[in-house]
């Protein structure tokens, strides 16, 4: 239930209800109700209780203020949290309400909490390239405690590399199906964060091998505390895993006829593996037949071979 009256075996002119979380979730939810004393009343309907004799309120009763209000002291925790890479979204489930207008998002980092098997063996991919990750997502959040502008690169954190399975973000947003108010808050990674998490294959393949790390002062509940911190130490993971499944696209391309040997640059809408790029699925054309071209001519490559067949970069 709800809320549920405390003692029920006992009249008198007091009455204790206790309310759930549910209830105390939906409080906090609302900026203006219960912040202190002066925005905390209460109003009771038509046949709330009866009296001794079976008389109900009528609810004529006026507003009446609080005569104690005791202020929420306790800092909101991370209980959970789960990640969609095709949507691009993290959902963050909180120990209460928070308000999801204070976050702050270079204080979140995502890590590589382990290997799936069906990964292990690819480049970059091992156990311990994760106990490496676990072990620098400690160190990132030793430096951005602190110093809350520490922003993650090889040159700022030793050991740490375009491979490396951690991430810091530099940016999220509300999702649209999200209230800024709730214990639960969804939240759309940035085009450049998604992408940079999906070129390092060590890093959220799966639920298990998705872990996160929380600076103190993350997010801010409805009365400005801030939510605990989450070390790499605490081991939480992705409670759920959506994983990616839209076709990367075709952006943008140049084309380099300078040199006896021209080259010839693909731009995707996310990362690929260029060293599985099959050269004779590509075509030139002359022109857009779909706009009206006429006369087209194309050439369609021939298969070749990789430059360099330990090439790892994901672009």
């Amino acid at each position: 239930p709800a809320c549920i009256v405390v003692d029920t075996t006992t009249n008198g002119l007091a009455v204790s209800v206790s309310l759930s979380r549910e209830v105390m979730d939906d409080i906090k939810a609302l900026p203006m109700l219960g912040t202190n004393a002066a925005s905390t009343f209460v109003a009771v309907a038509a046949g709330a209780v009866q009296d001794m004799h079976g008389n109900p309120t009528s609810g004529a009763t006026a507003v009446v203020p609080t005569t104690t209000y005791t202020a929420d002291s306790t800092a909101p925790t991370l209980e959970s949290f789960s990640i969609d890479m095709d949507a691009g979204e993290l959902q963050l489930t909180f120990s209460e309400t928070v308000n999801g207008s204070s976050v702050v998002p270079t204080f979140l980092a995502l890590y590589a909490a382990a290997v799936p098997a069906q990964l292990v063996g690819q480049p970059g991919v091992s156990d311990a390239a994760a106990a490496t990750a676990a072990s620098l997502a400690g160190d990132w959040l030793a430096q951005v405690t602190a110093d809350p502008s520490f922003a993650l690169d090889s040159a700022s954190l030793a050991g740490y590399d375009d491979t490396t399975g951690l991430v810091q973000l530099t940016g999220l947003e509300l999702a649209s199906s999200t209230a800024g108010f709730d214990h639960v808050l969804v939240l759309s990674l940035l085009p450049a964060d998604l992408n940079n998490i999906k070129s390092r294959p060590a890093l959220a393949s799966d639920a298990n091998s998705t872990g996160i790390v929380l600076r103190t002062g993350f997010v801010r509940d409805m009365v400005q505390l801030e939510q605990e911190s989450v070390p790499a130490s605490a081991g939480l993971q992705s409670s759920s895993f959506t994983p990616d499944a839209t076709k990367p696209q075709l952006t943008a391309f140049s084309l380099d006829l300078t040199a006896n040997e021209g080259s010839l640059g693909l731009t995707f809408s996310e990362p690929v593996k260029a060293k599985d790029l099959t050269t004779s699925f590509l075509i030139l054309k002359s022109g857009n037949e779909s706009e009206g071209s006429a006369a087209v001519q194309t050439l369609r490559l021939t298969l070749g071979s990789v430059v360099d067949p330990s090439n790892t970069n994901f672009s």
